[in-house]
């Protein structure tokens, strides 16, 4: 998932209920794979350890696949 962006919840307190879903992007992960580096929408990075962590999806550029220039929108 390095380099990927991706929605997430982030726990500190011991619960992941009532937390939000936000988009991060994974800059890296330990070598232990205990630890991900993870970036916010603000451009704040920071450690987070993975059992504070719980995946929720890897979000997709809606560009991929459409040539430069062409409609983006769905069609009827």
């Amino acid at each position: 998932m390095v380099g990927k962006r991706v929605l997430l919840k982030l726990n500190s307190k011991g619960y992941f209920e009532n937390q939000f879903v936000e988009e991060y992007r994974v800059l890296e992960v330990s070598p232990s794979g205990q630890w991900v580096r993870l970036m916010n929408v603000h451009g704040n990075k920071f450690w987070r350890a993975l059992t504070e962590i719980a995946f929720v999806e890897e979000l997709v550029s809606l560009r991929a696949g459409h040539p430069e220039g062409e409609s983006h929108e769905p069609t009827d």
